[in-house]
């Protein structure tokens, strides 16, 4: 069995999330030496906070956060089930991201006979621009 659970908080620009993961312990049936397979938890907390309206954000975390052990059985291969387990213990991420608002334009040449509206650029006309 697994298991997560979390707590959001979002408060204008900032928005923090904690996050623990449970999996628990399970019958190992690929080894005879050890049958049984401890559980094991992880904390991970991510974080975000947007500047204003200049667009740039700030993405920043942890996953397993604290370091957890994970558990290791006799096994043929190598000593985990690499199904349930990560190895490579707290991994920590930074991420900067700008947005950039790219407002509609006339093109040049135009007479303003046509408008660009609506989603995925579909143009609509607004006569023909002749009389």
């Amino acid at each position: 069995m697994k298991a997560k659970a979390f707590v959001d908080l979002k408060r204008e620009a900032l928005g923090l999330r904690l996050q623990a993961n449970y999996s628990a312990g399970y019958e190992n049936t690929t080894s005879r030496a050890q049958t049984m397979v401890d559980s094991y938890t992880t904390v991970d907390l991510t974080g975000s906070y947007a500047f204003a309206e200049s667009g740039w954000r700030l993405n920043a975390g942890a996953r397993n956060l604290l370091n957890a052990d994970f558990p290791f059985y006799d096994g043929f291969g190598t000593p985990w089930d690499p199904r349930r387990v990560d190895l490579r213990g707290r991994i920590v991420h930074l991420q900067v991201t700008k947005a950039y608002s790219i407002g509609r334009r006339r093109r040049a040449g135009c007479c303003g006979c046509c408008q660009w509206r609506g989603k995925g650029g579909s143009r609509r006309s607004r006569g023909s621009g002749r009389r």
